[in-house]
């Protein structure tokens, strides 16, 4: 999980009663905390919508609920972040994307509309999607000569690049509870890192950019 991270996020996708539609209209930026997380603007200060609260990491997502523009809703991130599904109670979801330079061609930034029509995205499967990018910050637009090359260490494995799941170890023995024919403990993969060993925020780097 961030600490005090903040992240630029674009919708690409709504979903109603299972009809998708690709939209490109909105962006807004979520500042992360060691508790869950907020919306805000680029500098991280709370637009004053609610605070999302961490409850769970479970099939390789990372869920939150709480208050936000839309109300009441959960948020699953997934595992490196990359996409968000915000789900309503009204079988909406909205689906974002990680704007990984800071900049975004949608038409809004950092403003939603509660009166837009509806959409979503599928939990079920997990939007795991890795866009092979490496992480830039979002909070940040830019990319003048004067670039800083100083780079951020990762909050979630402070610096190390380890799986802070698994401690590196890329899984464990659990009871099954169903003999295997050589005891009922069956090595389980590590689901933060998929039993690669390796931090999932900045993929076993260390840094954030």
């Amino acid at each position: 999980m961030f600490s005090q991270k903040t992240f630029l996020y674009k919708r690409v996708m709504i979903v109603k009663n299972g009809a998708k539609t690709n939209k490109n209209d909105d962006a807004h930026y979520i500042t992360f905390t060691d508790k869950g997380c907020y919306e805000s603007d680029k500098d991280g200060f709370t637009t004053n919508n609610g605070f999302i609260k961490f409850t769970k990491n479970e099939n390789n997502l990372h869920c939150y609920y709480g208050n936000c523009s839309f109300g009441s809703a959960h948020y699953y991130f997934s595992n490196d972040y990359s996409r968000l599904n915000v789900r309503l109670d009204n079988n909406i979801t909205y689906v974002y994307q990680r704007e990984l330079s800071g900049k975004t061609t949608a038409s809004r930034r950092a403003a939603r509309s509660n009166s837009n029509s509806g959409g979503g995205v599928y939990v079920a499967p997990p939007p795991v999607i890795n866009n092979g990018g490496s992480y830039g910050g979002g909070g940040n637009s830019g990319g003048s000569s004067s670039h800083r090359s100083t780079s951020i260490s990762c909050s979630s494995c402070n610096g190390t690049g380890i799986c802070s799941g698994c401690g590196g170890k890329r899984g464990s023995l659990q009871n099954t509870g169903y003999y295997t024919g050589s005891g009922s403990e069956s090595w389980i993969s590590c689901g933060s890192c998929r039993g690669s060993g390796r931090c999932g925020v900045c993929r076993g780097t260390g840094k954030i950019r």
